[in-house]
């Protein structure tokens, strides 16, 4: 009758070591995946959030009036629309907006208030923020929207009909033909906007 053999402990140990290592190995391509997982995800979100600022560019601009506001003071505003420069240093630190101007399209069923809302652009920091009023003259009441927390090397610029501009020269009463709204992207690199305003709103 044969005896039964059992295993040695080196043998034990070298078991032990390869299911350690097997094991390790497991949670590293784990981790690996779940890490591939979530960069995915925040490419994704950063897509999401990219296309919800263009559709609300595109949806602002393209609906741009040429009403005049008054401000909180009561004094009329210096022009339908107003565009600050590359060299505009209270734009450029959120003391002044970007651009502002007047949109229509605003919806109101049933309710006792314009089609018209006023809409300015701000840098704060690196974030661009929207800020908007449905009391378009004299209010200091203003909704606000963080778009984009991670905007760098911000470049504005308006066409006139002959060519593009660094700031914004025209008249009173007139508007751009188009809006370019270019900056850096940690994710995207340099992203550009080229946004047309309304002929009729010339």
């Amino acid at each position: 009758m044969s005896a039964q053999r059992g295993f040695t402990l080196i043998e034990a140990l070298v078991a032990l070591a390869v299911f350690a290592l097997l094991a390790s190995s497991g949670v590293l391509v784990l981790r690996q995946s779940l890490d591939n997982q979530q960069a995915v995800q925040q490419r994704i979100d950063s897509v999401a959030r990219l296309q919800r600022l263009d559709n609300l560019l595109r949806a602002d601009l393209g609906q741009a009036t040429r009403r005049s506001v008054r401000q909180v003071d009561g004094q009329p505003a210096t022009a339908v629309f107003t565009g600050a420069t590359d060299g505009d240093a209270a734009a450029w630190s959120g003391r002044s907006a970007l651009f502002a101007f007047t949109r229509g399209g605003w919806d109101n069923p049933a309710q006792p208030r314009s089609q018209l809302l006023h809409v300015q652009y701000r840098l704060q920091g690196q974030a661009l923020v929207r800020l908007s009023r449905d009391r378009l003259d004299g209010s200091s009441h203003w909704q606000q929207q963080v778009l984009l927390d991670d905007m760098q090397q911000l470049q504005l610029a308006y066409h006139d009909g002959s060519g593009w501009n660094r700031g914004w020269p025209g008249g009173l009463d007139q508007l751009p033909r188009a809006l370019r709204l270019r900056y850096h992207h940690r994710d995207f690199g340099v992203v550009e906007h080229v946004l047309a305003l309304p002929a009729e709103g010339r």
